[in-house]
């Protein structure tokens, strides 16, 4: 998966401004939900058109995320993207 980084100055600025890095010190799985936005098989499989290989290794932790919110009662919520033969432009 792609490495996120966050300038330390930026960081920094975040904790003198809020007094913590992160928005939402506690929050209650079970009155969260969890959007999953298009995991598309055009992105996802092996050669499919618009692939994007690395889009595969997010797979694991959007399961293990998904696990834990509806163990603890939360709501999962996949987005999909469909279309059928009527919405294809010739």
């Amino acid at each position: 998966m792609h490495k996120i980084e966050i300038c330390p100055a930026v960081m920094d600025r975040v904790r003198a401004l809020r007094g913590h890095t992160h928005m939402f010190d506690r929050f209650d799985p079970a009155r969260t939900a969890h959007i999953i936005i298009e995991l598309w098989n055009g992105f996802m499989e092996p050669g499919a058109t618009v692939e994007i290989s690395k889009t595969r290794e997010i797979v694991p932790y959007v399961n293990r995320i998904s696990a834990a919110i509806r163990t603890a009662g939360g709501l999962n919520v996949l987005i999909r993207y469909l279309t059928d033969d009527t919405a294809i432009v010739q």
